[in-house]
C-alpha cells in the first residue's frame, strides 16, 4: 500500500475501533438492564410484604379484640343469671356453687377486659404504622413504575443505537480494502481492534511490545501485538487516523475519536 492507503486503512481501523468500544458499552449496558428491573421488582415485593405483615397482624387483633369482646359479653350475662339465681337458690350448698361460679366469672371477666385493653392499645399504636406504610407502599409503587418505564425506553433505545451501530459498521466494512479486510475479519470478535503502544506497552492488553516491532511500527508498518493482536498505533499515527476518520465521516455519530 502507498502511504495515503495505508492513512486512510488506518482510519478506518480505528473509526472501526470505536465502533467496537460503543457496541461493547451498548450491550454491557443492555446486559445491566434486567438486573435493575429484577432489583426493582425485589424493593416492590418488599415493601408489599412488609405491608402485608403489618395488615396480618392489626386484622389478627382486631378479630381477638372482637371475639374476646364476645366472650366477656357472654361471661357478663352469665354472670348476672347466676347472681339472680341465687335469690332463689334452695339451699347452702346450691348458693355456694353459685357464688363460687360467679367469682371465677369476675375474674374471667377481669382477665378478658385486660386483655382487650392490651389489643386496644397494640391496634392504636399499629394504626398510623399501617397508614405509612400504605402510604409508602403507594409511593414506591408509583416510583417502581416510573423506574421501570425508563428502563424498558432505555432498552429500547440501546436496542435501536446498537442496530443503527452494527449498521454504519457493516458499511465501512465494506468499503475496507483487502488488508483492512483481512485484518477486521481477525479481530472483530475480540475486545478491541485497535491500540496504542504507550512508551513499550501496548494499551489493550498491557504486555510489552518488542523493540523490533516499535521500529517497524514507527517505519509505517501495519503490525499487531504478538499478545492480543490488536493492531498498533503509534501516538502521532492515531492522532492523525482520529482526525482523518472524524473527516471523512467514518466515525459513530457520538464518537469522540
Amino acid at each position: 500500500m502507498d502511504k495515503a492507503e495505508e492513512d486512510l486503512t488506518r482510519a478506518q481501523l480505528w473509526a472501526l475501533e470505536l465502533y467496537q468500544r460503543q457496541l461493547l458499552h451498548t450491550t454491557r449496558r443492555l446486559g445491566e438492564l434486567p438486573e435493575e428491573e429484577s432489583s426493582l421488582q425485589r424493593r416492590l415485593e418488599e415493601s408489599e410484604k412488609g405491608l402485608g405483615a403489618l395488615e396480618t397482624e392489626l386484622k389478627t387483633k382486631q378479630l381477638e379484640q372482637k371475639r374476646l369482646e364476645m366472650e366477656a359479653d357472654g361471661v357478663k350475662e352469665r354472670r348476672t343469671r347466676h347472681q339472680q339465681q341465687l335469690l332463689t337458690a334452695k339451699d347452702n350448698r346450691e348458693y355456694k356453687t353459685l357464688l363460687e361460679e360467679i367469682e371465677q366469672e369476675a375474674g374471667r371477666q377481669g382477665a378478658v377486659e385486660d386483655r382487650i385493653l392490651e389489643l386496644m392499645e397494640d391496634i392504636e399504636e399499629l394504626l398510623p404504622r399501617v397508614r405509612e406504610a400504605r402510604a409508602g407502599r403507594e409511593r414506591t409503587v408509583s416510583e417502581t413504575q416510573s423506574a421501570l418505564a425508563a428502563l424498558a425506553a432505555e432498552g429500547e433505545n440501546l436496542k435501536a443505537h446498537r442496530a443503527e451501530l452494527e449498521k454504519d459498521r457493516t458499511a465501512l466494512v465494506e468499503r475496507l480494502n483487502t488488508v483492512g479486510r483481512r485484518i477486521f475479519d481477525k479481530l472483530s470478535a475480540q475486545p478491541h481492534i485497535c491500540a496504542l503502544v504507550d512508551g513499550a506497552i501496548c494499551a489493550s492488553c498491557r504486555m510489552e511490545v518488542p523493540t523490533q516491532t516499535q521500529s517497524e511500527i514507527r517505519g509505517g508498518s501495519l503490525k499487531n501485538c504478538e499478545s492480543c493482536s490488536a493492531v498498533l498505533f503509534t501516538e502521532e499515527q492515531a492522532s492523525l487516523a482520529r482526525t482523518l476518520a472524524r473527516n471523512l465521516g467514518f466515525t459513530p455519530d457520538d464518537g469522540r475519536g
